[in-house]
C-alpha cells in the first residue's frame, strides 16, 4: 500500500467539508512532532549533564512555559474582535526562533535563556489556537480529528525522538539513514505539485540520504541538531497558517476587560469548580518536572540514546491514546476523560519513586503516553464544555492563566522539598497530591458539573450532529 493509499484510508473517516481543513492541520502536525521530538526530551538533561545546570536553573528550564501561560491572558484580551490566525501564525514563528540560535549556546546562562525565550512566547498561541480549532470542527467531530492530527504529531515526535537520542550518543546507522529518506521521499512526493516529476524529486531525496549517511555517522552535538529541529518548527507554523478560520462576525464579539476574565471563575461556578480541581491535579503532575532530569542524570546516569528511547516510548503509547481519548471525549464527556488521564499520570511518579534502573522508567514514559494525550485534549475542549464560541478566547485564556499560575510554581516547589526529602520522597508527595485531586475531580464531575441526562451509567452526552457529507 502506498503513502498516497494510506492518506485517503485514514481520509475516508473525515467529512469531505472539512478534509481540506485537515490535511494543512496534520501537515503542520508531522513537522511540529519532529521540532517537539528532537528538542524537549533533552532541553533539561543536556542542562543538568553537559551544562552542570543547577536545580534552581532545571526549575527555570521546567517552569518557563507556564510564564507565557499566565500572560496569555492579555494576549486574548488583545485579540478580541480580530483574527486570530496571524496571531497563531507569527507567534509560532518568533517561538522557534530562538531554537535556531542554539548554535552558539556554549554555556548555562545562554541555553537555559534560549530554551525560556523559546517556551515562553510558544504559551501565548493558546487561546489564539482555541478559537482556530473550534471554526476548524464541528462540535461531533473534534475530539476524534484533533486526536487523528495528534496521532501523526507524536508518531513524528517519537522516531525523531529515538534518532536524535541515538544520533547525539553515537550516531547513526548508514541503513537508519536510508530509511527516514526513503519515508521522506515518499512523502514529498506524495505532497509535491503534480507538475513536477515526482521520480525525480524521490530519487535526489534518496541520493541526499545516501551522500549525508557517512556524517550522521559520528555523534553530533545539539548545536548542529536543534536549529535544524527549529527550522522544521518555522515551515509547521507556515503549513498551519493555511487552516482558514470562519470571518468575524459584523458585529463582533463582546470585548471583555481584564479584570472580567479573572472574575470569570466567580460568575461562573461551575467552570470555577472545574478549573479548582484541574488546578490540583495539574499542580501534582508538574511538581515533579524538575525533578525527573535530577533523578535520571544524578540517580541513574542516563545517556542521550535512553533518553530517545523513553521518548519513543511515550509518544509511541500517545500516539494510540489520542484515537482513544479523541472518541472517547466525542461519545461522553471530556470530563471524564480529564478524570481517568490524570489518574493514569498519578502512576508515573510512584514508577520513579521505586526505580533502580533506567528500563524501568520505560513503565512511567508509558503512564504519561495514556494521561498526558487526554489532558491535552480535554483542556480544550474542557473549555468549550462550559461556554459558547464568543466566550472560548475569555475561557481559554483564564484556564491557561492557572495553568501558568500552577507551572510558576510547582517546580520550584518541587526542588525546594529537595531541602528535606529525598527525590524519591519527593516522588510520593506528587503521587499523592495527583491522587487527591483526581478524587475531588470525580467528586465536583458526578455531583456538581455534569447536567442530569449525563449522569446516567452511560455519561453519554446529547450531541447535535452535522451533516459534512
Amino acid at each position: 500500500m502506498s503513502h498516497g493509499q494510506v492518506f485517503m484510508f485514514f481520509m475516508r473517516f473525515v467529512p469531505k467539508a472539512i478534509q481540506q481543513t485537515y490535511r494543512w492541520d496534520a501537515r503542520a502536525a508531522w513537522l511540529a512532532g519532529l521540532y517537539s521530538g528532537m528538542t524537549l526530551p533533552f532541553f533539561g538533561v543536556i542542562a543538568r549533564r553537559d551544562l552542570h545546570a543547577s536545580p534552581f536553573a532545571i526549575s527555570l528550564l521546567i517552569s518557563a512555559p507556564f510564564l507565557g501561560h499566565l500572560l496569555s491572558m492579555f494576549v486574548a484580551w488583545h485579540m478580541q474582535n480580530r483574527p486570530k490566525q496571524p496571531y497563531m501564525y507569527w507567534l509560532s514563528l518568533i517561538s522557534r526562533l530562538p531554537i535556531l540560535f542554539m548554535a552558539f549556546a556554549m554555556t548555562t546562562p545562554v541555553f537555559i535563556g534560549l530554551v525560556i525565550a523559546s517556551q515562553i512566547l510558544s504559551c501565548f498561541t493558546s487561546p489564539a489556537y482555541a478559537s482556530v480549532m473550534k471554526d476548524a470542527y464541528p462540535d461531533n467531530y473534534r475530539g476524534r480529528l484533533m486526536g487523528m492530527v495528534r496521532i501523526g504529531m507524536t508518531m513524528m515526535a517519537m522516531v525523531s525522538g529515538l534518532y536524535v537520542g541515538r544520533l547525539m550518543e553515537s550516531g547513526l546507522p548508514r541503513s537508519w539513514v536510508l530509511a527516514v529518506a526513503l519515508a521522506a521521499a515518499l512523502v514529498i512526493a506524495h505532497e509535491i505539485q503534480r507538475n513536477v516529476p515526482r521520480v525525480l524529486v524521490a530519487a535526489l531525496v534518496v541520493l541526499l540520504g545516501y551522500l549525508g549517511a557517512p556524517w550522521l555517522a559520528h555523534a553530533l552535538p545539539y548545536r548542529l541538531v536543534f536549529p535544524v529541529a527549529g527550522a522544521l518548527g518555522l515551515l509547521a507554523a507556515w503549513m498551519f497558517n493555511h487552516i482558514r478560520e470562519a470571518p468575524l462576525e459584523a458585529a463582533g464579539e463582546t470585548r471583555f476587560k481584564m479584570q472580567e476574565g479573572l472574575m470569570t471563575l466567580f460568575k461562573d461556578r461551575r467552570f470555577g469548580l472545574y478549573s479548582l480541581g484541574f488546578f490540583i491535579c495539574g499542580f501534582g503532575n508538574l511538581l515533579p518536572g524538575p525533578l525527573m532530569p535530577l533523578f535520571q542524570v544524578d540517580e541513574l546516569h542516563i545517556s542521550n540514546e535512553w533518553v530517545g528511547i523513553l521518548a519513543m516510548v511515550g509518544a509511541g503509547t500517545s500516539a494510540v491514546f489520542y484515537g482513544i481519548w479523541g472518541r472517547l471525549m466525542d461519545r461522553y464527556s471530556p470530563l471524564l476523560t480529564v478524570i481517568l488521564s490524570f489518574a493514569m499520570c498519578g502512576i508515573a511518579p510512584l514508577i520513579y519513586a521505586h526505580a533502580h534502573s533506567v528500563p524501568t522508567l520505560m513503565f512511567a514514559a508509558i503512564a504519561m503516553g495514556i494521561g498526558n494525550p487526554g489532558i491535552d485534549l480535554t483542556w480544550l475542549n474542557g473549555v468549550m464544555y462550559f461556554t459558547g464560541r464568543e466566550g472560548i478566547p475569555r475561557y481559554a485564556a483564564m484556564h491557561t492563566f492557572l495553568v501558568g499560575v500552577r507551572g510558576l510554581l510547582a517546580p520550584f516547589i518541587g526542588t525546594w522539598l529537595l531541602r528535606s526529602l529525598t527525590l524519591r520522597q519527593c516522588f510520593l508527595v506528587a503521587a499523592v497530591i495527583l491522587g487527591v485531586g483526581t478524587l475531588f475531580m470525580m467528586v465536583i464531575v458526578r455531583y456538581y458539573l455534569l447536567p442530569v441526562q449525563e449522569t446516567g451509567p452511560s455519561l453519554r452526552k446529547k450531541r447535535t450532529e452535522v451533516d459534512l457529507s
